[in-house]
């Protein structure tokens, strides 16, 4: 219900973003004798960048809010007009379906089920056609629901502001009064996507892309210059480091899908042989290679790591 003051700040062909900004007019803290908000009110300023790049699929939107109140919880809500009963949500190496709403059968529990749940970063519905949208963040963002409204409508916890930490006494941080910045993108999701191009946004919105500077002799060589690619987009890298022990590179892949998937896995190293490892990294098994060339078959959502010997 609060204004906002909308700007055009970039307009270019290769990219457009607007500013976005606002305040909040909220009670300044919650008072602890009587759990009621307080009738003094403080101007919570909220500023938001929403850009899209040519030939982008996504928005990218970066938040800042000066967090000057206590006691209180910030959420972005987005109607998505989107059919059916469940959205999905991100874990560790896997996509968790819910059902929308809250589920009244634990409304007698210790502990009743909360609308919010965790997750890792993004949040999404999909209709009966596939197609649907997604909201994903790189970082900082664990929290998100989807309530079974008219819209079904979900909602993203950018943060919680709160009085104390349970078992901890005097600390005071939980209440957040800093400035604070968010990232994440509103991805559309069309009919073929897959859960692995979620997660390629994600690592591609994190920014933590590896990059080795190599002198070529000229630029069609550096073009040809990659370390590895993988053949099939539901097979998503989630690690490539040395080894802890020193002995060769760690690549770790697993299948982003409830459904059996293979791979080529193709490395311009000079790779002598693949490992396959625990995640711990104990060698198990040598696998069949070719030059550099490497197949592998995955069981829904299963997770391998290989040792790359040079």
């Amino acid at each position: 219900g609060n204004k906002a003051n909308i700007y055009c700040v970039n307009s270019g062909i290769n990219q457009v973003s607007f500013l976005i900004e606002r305040e909040m007019m909220l009670p300044k803290y919650l008072n602890g004798a009587t759990f009621k908000r307080s009738e003094e009110k403080e101007a919570l300023k909220i500023s938001s960048k929403v850009t899209l790049n040519k030939d982008s699929r996504f928005l990218t939107v970066e938040t800042e809010i000066e967090n000057c109140v206590k006691d209180h919880r910030m959420r972005v809500l987005f109607p998505t007009d989107i059919d059916g009963e469940n959205y999905f949500a991100s874990q560790a190496f896997f996509a968790v379906n819910r059902k929308s709403g809250l589920n009244h059968e634990t409304d007698t529990w210790t502990e009743p089920e909360t609308l919010e749940q965790n997750m890792a970063g993004i949040i999404g519905k999909v209709s009966n056609t596939s197609t649907g949208i997604a909201i994903v963040s790189p970082y900082g963002i664990h929290e998100g629901s989807c309530d079974n409204d008219e819209r079904s409508t979900l909602a993203l916890t950018l943060f919680r502001a709160f009085d104390r930490v349970r078992l901890q006494k005097g600390a005071k941080e939980s209440q957040l009064q800093q400035t604070l910045k968010f990232k994440y993108a509103i991805a559309p999701i069309a009919e073929g996507d897959c859960y692995g191009d979620l997660l390629k946004l994600q690592h591609y919105l994190a920014d933590t892309d590896i990059a080795f500077a190599k002198t070529c002799k000229a630029d069609e060589e550096a073009l040809e210059k990659s370390y590895m690619s993988i053949s099939n987009k539901n097979i998503v890298l989630s690690v490539f480091k040395c080894a802890e022990d020193n002995d060769g590179y760690i690549l770790r892949v697993f299948n982003a899908s409830d459904e059996p998937q293979t791979t080529v896995i193709e490395t311009k190293m000079n790779i002598k042989e693949f490992v396959l490892c625990s995640l711990g990294e104990e060698n198990k098994d040598v696998l069949n290679s070719n030059d550099g060339k490497i197949e592998l078959d995955f069981d829904k959502w299963q997770i391998k790591t290989l040792r790359l010997r040079v």
